[in-house]
């Protein structure tokens, strides 16, 4: 049966998150099925053809994401359109609450990172405005941290949002095996009986005509793909690594594929730095014509959920090299040295060890190319997104039996 479904997004298009939303959408809609997306920010000018083909877009009244009027808004209009399944794939909101109480739709919390991604996030934000004060190093790392650090509030705090989440929702999902597990022990959930699911990202297939470029025709080009943001990415890592093995390949370069709040700081280290061979390439709606020739792709991040840079990069053969900062970057390049290099976070030396050998072994670079590229077939979309029609019937299936018994 097709069903009515429902996203909700800060901004749109933005992240993998988003992309994946949008891609469930495309693939229920040859099913019958209809889509809508909540955005409080929707840029129309990046927007693909095919989103907007399988996705009506409703702007949220309010400048406040997680505001009372946004909460009415949309419970009002997932009433109106008749929505059967509604999917919040960003981080907690007080609004979820009221929308549980005021429609009668299925509710799906996605998250789309590790576990406590929120945690890097807010202590970010409040070393900064500790900073940005009359004496903030005093306080920050004499106070302030140390205290998180002893305590560790914060996370408990994120921890007692997500059991409110779990608790809320019909349905709960992650994206890897290890973020499940990690979520039933910080829930003290029965890892055989709770509501945590797995459904893990995929790929869309490849065009009919599509012919991979073999690894000795590849450029001396190292890939950075993502948005270009300080807190996750941490795309000034890349530039220090960067600075250290420039020298010794002249004949390669680095393209940073993406744009992103911290930019300008960054085009300010390499100016600073006087960093040889560094583009900046700009936001693309089409990363593909980077990855189809390039050779090697690095991802210097803190923490991320299960990125789908790295999962694009391997399908084009473009061996990718990342810090093993989470359980989703793990699993897509396990094992290390064959579907592509794990390096200890955030070891910088060893980060710079593990590129070079690739950048200097042709040989190496070649093998693990043919590797990458033979594991990406297992990012199939029509078995993960079947998943995801498994789990719609299921809960439309209980709503069904909840209404009869009534």
């Amino acid at each position: 049966m097709a069903y009515k479904i429902a996203f909700l997004h800060i901004s749109f298009p933005a992240g993998g998150a988003e992309r994946v939303s949008a891609d469930i959408a495309a693939y229920v809609a040859l099913r019958g099925y209809t889509s809508y997306m909540f955005v409080q920010r929707l840029d129309r000018e990046r927007l693909l053809a095919g989103d907007a083909a399988t996705l009506t877009f409703l702007t949220l009244p309010d400048a406040r994401f997680d505001s009372q009027p946004n909460a009415e808004f949309i419970a009002a209009e997932l009433n109106r359109l008749g929505v059967d399944i509604f999917i919040l794939p960003v981080n907690y909101v007080e609004m979820l609450f009221y929308i549980r109480e005021h429609t009668r739709c299925k509710i799906i919390f996605s998250c789309h990172n590790v576990p406590l991604w929120e945690c890097f996030v807010d202590m970010d934000r409040r070393k900064r405005e500790t900073l940005a004060r009359r004496g903030g190093w005093f306080r920050w790392y004499l106070l302030r941290w140390p205290r998180y650090a002893l305590t560790h509030s914060v996370e408990r705090r994120a921890e007692r949002r997500y059991r409110k989440l779990y608790e809320t929702c019909d349905a709960f999902t992650v994206l890897c095996d290890a973020y499940r597990e990690e979520m039933c022990r910080m829930l003290h959930l029965d890892p055989m009986n709770n509501r945590v699911e797995v459904m893990h990202n995929f790929l869309n297939p490849l065009p009919a005509d599509f012919a991979p470029v073999q690894p000795a025709e590849r450029l001396k080009r190292v890939l950075y793909v993502g948005r270009l943001s300080y807190v996750d990415k941490r795309v000034e890592r890349l530039l220090a690594i960067w600075k250290e093995v420039a020298q010794r390949f002249p004949d390669w370069e680095l393209s940073l594929v993406g744009d992103g709040p911290d930019e300008v700081r960054l085009r300010r280290i390499v100016e600073r730095e006087r960093l040889p061979r560094l583009f900046f390439r700009g936001y693309t709606t089409d990363p593909e014509r980077y990855y189809r020739d390039a050779a090697i792709l690095c991802l210097t991040s803190t923490f991320e959920g299960w990125p789908l840079v790295l999962a694009e990069a391997q399908r084009y053969g473009v061996v990718p090299v990342a810090y093993d900062c989470a359980g989703g970057v793990h699993e897509l390049l396990a094992e290390d040295g064959v579907n592509g290099m794990l390096v200890k976070p955030f070891c910088k030396r060893q980060f710079v060890e593990k590129l070079s050998r690739l950048m200097a072994d042709d040989r190496l670079r070649g093998e693990m190319s043919c590797n990458v590229a033979r594991k990406a077939e297992g990012y199939d979309r029509e078995k993960a997104c079947q998943h995801w029609l498994e789990l719609f019937d299921r809960l439309m299936t209980d709503r069904t039996a909840s209404t009869a018994a009534l």
